[in-house]
């Protein structure tokens, strides 16, 4: 069966309908040229818009019900609709002061407490890193997280003294258990590789993606802040050699704002050296940079 190009439903909806893989449905879009984004705002917009001058009287929780859509998701398009253009506007002058905050810096440590210093300014560093292996992101002097997981337990450097338990037991703990969680999933896809730091396919990195940030969904208190650190590349296609974009930081948002999150800001991290990557995979910018995404939890 052939993708069906359809606004109306997410890229999964569509890879369903299609009986495909979901990056299937990406490389399709990108292939077509479709601005997905673009036709899914309008879509979602004018399913709201159409929904309230039809119920006047209406509630956002009671339209996010009738529609299946999130609250956030019918604040946002109620906003952009005329019937709430004013409280948009203020809220875009709010977004545009803020953004003239976001930050780049040269190593993680740097980034990171930055920000501690404009999210978390009451404490010292993270309740929880769900990605901690041997604690490398804190080797420049930066307070390591209490509650520290990791999907690998090593018996390298530093593991005595900050020992990580199993992600497992990650799974184990209650919803809402903290205000602050770090991801920091590797950026490498090699299907020979046999070691920790790189992903069997592109599938599989994507796997990974929603399933940490489900569970840091589920593991945040409401108004809690998530750090994703991730990058963008290009993948050879070795049947056609040559390299097609996977745009892994919108993959990231767009996952994120589904499970009910807010993309607060970002900052950018531009390395010296270059990113270290194997088998066909390439960073796509000549200065390599990596992204920290601050998504704040709003459901």
């Amino acid at each position: 069966m052939s993708i069906v190009y359809d606004p109306s439903k997410t890229p999964q909806e569509m890879a369903d309908a299609a009986g495909v893989s979901l990056t299937e449905v990406r490389n399709f879009l990108q292939r077509n040229s479709y601005d997905y984004r673009a036709d899914r705002a309008t879509y979602l917009r004018e399913q709201v818009k159409e929904f309230f001058d039809k119920n006047r009287e209406a509630t956002e929780k009671e339209a996010a019900g009738a529609l299946k859509m999130s609250l956030p998701t019918i604040k946002k398009y109620l906003c952009l609709s005329s019937r709430g253009a004013d409280t948009c506007n203020q809220k875009q002058k709010k977004k545009t002061v803020r953004q003239k905050g976001l930050s780049v810096g040269n190593t993680d440590g740097e980034i990171l407490r930055d920000i501690i210093h404009i999210y978390l300014p009451k404490r010292r560093t993270f309740d929880c890193d769900l990605t901690f292996g041997r604690g490398e992101f804190y080797a420049g002097g930066l307070q390591v997280p209490k509650h520290r997981y990791d999907k690998y337990l090593f018996d390298g450097k530093g593991s005595k003294k900050y020992p990580a338990l199993s992600l497992d037991e990650a799974y184990g703990l209650p919803d809402g258990c903290f205000e602050s969680v770090v991801i920091d999933l590797p950026i490498s896809i090699d299907n020979s590789d046999s070691g920790v730091n790189a992903f069997k396919s592109l599938n599989g990195m994507f796997d990974s993606y929603h399933d940490m940030l489900s569970l840091a969904s589920r593991l945040l208190k409401k108004g809690g802040i998530l750090v994703f650190k991730t990058s963008d590349f290009v993948l050879r296609n070795d049947s056609e050699a040559m390299f097609c974009g996977e745009w892994a930081t919108d993959h990231a948002i767009d996952y994120a704002l589904e499970l009910g999150f807010d993309l607060t800001d970002r900052f950018i991290l531009a390395r010296h050296q270059s990113l270290q990557t194997r088998g066909s995979m390439k960073i796509r910018t000549g200065l390599k940079h990596g992204y920290f995404l601050i998504f704040t939890k709003i459901e």
